[in-house]
């Protein structure tokens, strides 16, 4: 990969293990302060709404700005952000009602960062090396949802939160000073002010983009159809069968995720690693032929009475990796595809249209998850 990229997936790092960290730096804070659940869960909530409802907007923004000096400013307001912070909870000039105010000014910030770096991905990334950047950016997302919640509990109870957002924001700030030596072209003709945009009108036009583009209609619909039929089935269902119906305890129920994770790092590395383009067809048919074997095999090994539920446990591990290794497969190369029949000028409000609508029902797998 080019120099830029290396740039650019070491700034969606930080930008990733820092919102993870403050994950679950935040909701405790909360907690400390109010004692209350109630008061947590209706400000996760309403951060959640906000993002969805602001995404659109945010698509337009980065159509008709420069989309690294988007990244970079970004970066560098959280930063700051967080150094602030850090100072006002240091000499206990905090309150619920600032914290809040925060979470929603870095719900935007990091809302925006995403959509801007997703849109900026192919004008530094030859097409033909996208699927092994969305690759690598998995790997990256992955590395960073691990390594961030037990990050920010160990900072959290030993330091504070105080130092959690002080190391945060230095990252930020680093994060953003390498940023600037991506070299990248915008196109100053499309430069318009605030005050001039139609957002509205310009987010009407990505839909009819979107429902004029045939192709783009297929491979949206091939998302969905992986978000709303497949995800459920071993992210809402597995745990159930696992816990309730196969009367394993919770250990084993996370035994089974971290056997899902470790799946899509495999899928995620086998793009990045071994696939070539000649052979991409080959590795999309070859995974969806995997999925549907994984799931049939699935409710054999359910139906099926083990006489030692361990191995029973272990196969269904297996077969979680398998189904896991061929979704993220499967599901690069429909992002990689997607991302790459999008026109440059409106790229920004398509990714953040889908992202809505993958928002949208994992919020609610998310739910269902929690009902169960």
């Amino acid at each position: 990969m080019n120099k830029n990229f290396k740039i650019y997936i070491f700034g969606r790092f930080i930008s990733n293990l820092g919102d993870t960290i403050q994950v679950i730096g935040f909701p405790l804070l909360l907690l400390d302060m109010t004692q209350s659940a109630t008061i947590l869960g209706l400000a996760t909530i309403f951060i959640m709404a906000f993002e969805i409802l602001i995404r659109p907007f945010l698509g337009v923004i980065a159509d008709n700005y420069n989309r690294k000096k988007i990244m970079v400013e970004m970066d560098f307001i959280s930063g700051i952000l967080c150094l602030v912070m850090a100072f006002l909870i240091a000499n206990n000039i905090i309150s619920v009602w600032m914290i809040f105010v925060y979470l929603v000014i870095q719900s935007i910030i990091s809302t925006l960062f995403d959509t801007s770096t997703y849109a900026m991905l192919p004008e530094i990334v030859e097409n033909q090396y996208l699927e092994k950047a969305n690759s690598y950016l998995l790997i990256v997302s992955n590395i960073s949802s691990l390594a961030g919640p037990p990050i920010g509990a160990f900072l959290y109870s030993i330091y504070g939160i105080k130092i959690l957002l002080f190391v945060n924001g230095i990252t930020f700030i680093l994060s953003g000073i390498s940023e600037i030596y991506i070299e990248y072209k915008f196109n100053i003709e499309n430069k318009k002010k605030l005050s001039e945009i139609s957002f509205f009108n310009e987010i009407k036009n990505g839909i009819k983009y979107l429902k004029v583009k045939k192709e783009l209609k297929h491979l949206l619909n091939m998302m969905i159809f992986y978000s709303v039929w497949m995800i459920p089935i071993f992210a809402v269902f597995i745990p159930v069968i696992i816990k309730r119906d196969g009367g394993f305890s919770p250990t084993y129920v996370g035994l089974s995720e971290t056997a899902m994770t470790i799946g899509s790092l495999a899928g995620a590395s086998l793009i990045t690693f071994i696939m070539t383009n000649n052979k991409k067809t080959k590795y999309f048919k070859l995974s969806n032929i995997i999925l549907n074997i994984t799931i049939l095999f699935l409710g054999i090994v359910i139906l099926w009475n083990f006489p030692n539920k361990i191995i029973k446990f272990l196969i269904i591990s297996i077969i979680l990796f398998m189904f896991n290794i061929s979704f993220i497969i499967s599901n690069v190369i429909i992002n990689s595809k997607f991302q790459m029949s999008i026109d440059n000028e409106i790229r920004g409000r398509i990714g953040s249209l889908k992202m809505v609508i993958m928002q949208i029902n994992n919020r609610y797998i998310c739910r269902w998850k929690g009902n169960r």
